[in-house]
Formats: C-alpha cells, sequence, structure tokens
C-alpha cells in the first residue's frame, strides 16, 4: 500500500515538472526571433497588470483562404533584415519552415490569430513603464520559437 502512495505522490510532481518544462522549453531550447511590436496596458482589475502586445506582421494576415474561429492555424514566417514576419498561414503543420501555432479569433478583411503571447504580465510599475516606453519608442521582442511553440525572452527599444 505505500508503494502505492508513493508512486501517486512521485507521478503527480513528475507530471507538474513536466508541465513546468514543456512551458520553458522554447525559452532555453528554441530558435530565437525578433518582431517588432506595439502595444498598451489595459489596467484590468480581475486579470491583474499586463501589457497587450500586438506583433507587426503576425496578428493579422491577408489570406483569401477562409479559416473558422477557434481552429488551429501554423503561421509560416520569413525573415526580412533582422525581423520576422508572417508569410503564409496554413491548416498543416509545416516541416522544413520556421512556424508558429496560433488560433483563429475571426477574419474579415484580414486574419487575426492569436499566439498566446500578446499578454505580458508584469507588476503594476513595471507594466507603466513599459507602456510608456511602447508609445515613445518601436519596440522589437525576442521570441524563443520551438516547434511552433512561442515565448517571449526580451523587450530591446530602437
Amino acid at each position: 500500500m505505500r508503494k502505492f502512495i508513493l508512486f501517486g505522490i512521485i507521478f503527480q510532481i513528475s507530471i507538474l515538472f513536466s508541465f513546468v518544462a514543456f512551458a520553458y522549453a522554447p525559452l532555453y531550447f528554441g530558435e530565437e526571433i525578433k518582431v517588432k511590436a506595439s502595444g498598451f496596458d489595459p489596467r484590468d482589475i480581475f486579470l491583474g497588470n499586463y501589457v497587450y502586445l500586438r506583433y507587426e506582421g503576425l496578428n493579422q494576415i491577408q489570406t483569401e483562404e477562409e479559416f473558422k474561429r477557434g481552429k488551429k492555424v501554423y503561421l509560416i514566417l520569413e525573415k526580412e533584415k533582422d525581423l520576422y514576419k508572417g508569410k503564409k498561414v496554413t491548416h498543416k503543420k509545416p516541416k522544413d519552415e520556421v512556424f508558429i501555432t496560433g488560433r483563429v479569433t475571426y477574419q474579415d478583411s484580414v486574419l487575426n490569430i492569436k499566439f498566446g503571447i500578446e499578454k505580458y504580465f508584469l507588476p503594476q510599475k513595471d507594466a507603466l513603464k513599459l507602456e510608456k516606453q511602447l508609445q515613445s519608442k518601436d519596440a522589437v521582442v525576442t521570441l524563443g520559437v520551438l516547434n511552433g511553440l512561442v515565448r517571449i525572452k526580451k523587450f530591446e527599444f530602437e
């Protein structure tokens, strides 16, 4: 009986560690890409202090193909000078290209996609400071990308 209890505890702890490892894997093992970003601090009482980010060439993509709201899509990226932008949206997972995974929020003349990196949570003072910097300077965000998963690594201002 003690073996089952011990096994249960170890199993639960290993599941928690695997979630943490999965979340941090793009930061440590992923390819670094840089994208241009803008943002604002919405000051939401219920969600806490964060800056809402929009990425140039990622969140809104021109496409003629129809995509259903809530569906998983893959955005293939291409490098222009030092920055990456969206090249093509597809339903199929790309094999030999840099891509990120997102969900369609809506489609009208452009396709709007969320990637899970739109909200950057910070302490209140830091969120306000970052918002002011984003209003006055162009931001370049370094992202870690691993097999479609994407995480924010750092901010740089021009």
